[in-house]
């Protein structure tokens, strides 16, 4: 206040304009030199002072409750945000795991299926060997049969 005063009043120690209400505040006086509100306050403040001290309070009272809005919705986003990296880094962290068990087992037969590949041509072997013999006993009987 001390500054307007001194900005605005031709005597800011015997103000004429910016008077103080004990109990209330400070009041402005325009007076005929021409220093009106429509000068002094900003629009938005013109349109306060032309305003009841109940409508004021009904104004600002909104403009209060409609900043604590938008703060708990950024507050609720940033929660929301969170929550939904959260689930998608768990959803992930399973899809890996789940992933890397499939690897595992897909290994494990893998390796079972390359273990019965080694003993293939041994068994091969000794079928064919087997085999062999059986025939060439039968060609033997076959044969001494049809001499």
């Amino acid at each position: 206040m001390l500054r307007l005063r001194q900005k605005l009043e031709p005597d800011p120690a015997n103000p004429r304009y910016f008077l103080t209400m004990h109990g209330s505040g400070y009041k402005f006086t325009p007076t005929d030199s021409g220093l009106t509100s429509e000068k002094v306050m900003p629009p938005a403040w013109r349109l306060m002072a032309r305003l009841r001290l109940r409508t004021q309070l009904l104004v600002g009272t909104l403009l209060i409750i409609c900043a604590l809005l938008a703060s708990l919705l950024v507050i609720v986003r940033h929660i929301v945000r969170a929550e939904i990296a959260d689930g998608v880094q768990q959803s992930t962290d399973a899809s890996l795991h789940a992933f890397e068990n499939v690897q595992h087992e897909r290994d494990l037969e893998l390796s079972r299926t390359a273990a019965l590949m080694a003993e293939v041509p041994p068994l091969i072997a000794v079928l064919t060997t087997q085999h062999a013999t059986h025939d060439s006993r039968r060609l033997g009987t076959f044969l001494e049969a049809g001499r």
